[in-house]
């Protein structure tokens, strides 16, 4: 719950999309094609499977600007540095997802 709660707190709520209702929207989707889609009975997943890609869903936007990697990489900002131009936006949200599941 912790992880969970540090991940709520760390969307923006005054970004205009990528907010942490965006977030709860695609973990709640996620959630849907797992639980009514028979998401892992189609693709044979294992529990540990279904339980990463709630996860993924509810961190891959977690601490968004509100921009863009163009917008990123033009202005070279210090996250397009860090991930070499290179899916900025996706790698920093990954990235700081996993040091806060790290985090003791």
């Amino acid at each position: 719950m912790q992880f969970l709660n540090r991940i709520q707190k760390g969307y923006r709520q005054k970004v205009g999309y990528h907010n942490d209702l965006h977030g709860a929207d695609v973990a709640q989707f996620m959630f849907l094609l797992i639980q009514d889609a028979h998401l892992g009975k189609m693709a044979s997943l294992r529990y540990m499977d279904l339980f990463c890609a709630l996860i993924s869903a509810v961190c891959h936007d977690y601490d968004h600007d509100g921009f863009n990697n163009a917008f990123h990489v033009n202005i070279m900002s210090a996250r397009a540095l860090r991930y070499h131009d290179e899916s900025v936006q996706e790698n920093y949200h990954a990235a700081e997802s996993i040091s806060i599941m790290l985090d003791p």
